[in-house]
């Protein structure tokens, strides 16, 4: 169980990819059922995903991820500035990738999520909750 816990708490990519990979299954499922079910266009569907995600993935990365200290004024805000701009590009990105190729809304989700979770870990660790 050491070794484990050393693991855990040396590499934040790690808890990262744990806390991350949660809130990406949290975000397909509502996603998914938001465009099989309700019948919903792919657009709305991540739109409306992500804000209900936002609030969930803000305090995981920070709290567990991150383990920021900073200022939730800081922290939260930057967070909104990225997660305004990821949102925007997945909607896009899943909307023209579905329409613009034979690929389903859902891979096209996947797709676009998958790429926007690589620049989020990037664009996180260096800047929203970058400690000092």
């Amino acid at each position: 169980m050491t070794v484990l816990r050393s693991v855990w708490d040396g590499y934040p990519g790690l808890r990262f990819l744990v806390v991350g990979g949660s809130c990406a299954v949290l975000y397909f499922a509502i996603c998914l059922t938001l465009i099989e079910v309700g019948d919903m266009g792919p657009a709305p569907a991540s739109a409306i995903t992500y804000f209900i995600c936002f609030w969930i993935s803000y305090g995981a990365q920070r709290e567990i991820a991150f383990r920021s200290t900073r200022s939730h004024s800081i922290t939260l805000v930057r967070y909104a500035i990225w997660h305004l701009f990821g949102a925007t590009a997945v909607s896009l990105g899943t909307a023209y990738a579905s329409e613009a190729s034979d690929l389903s809304p859902a891979f096209a989700a996947i797709v676009s999520t998958v790429l926007c979770g690589i620049a989020s870990f990037f664009i996180s660790s260096r800047w929203v909750f970058r400690q000092g």
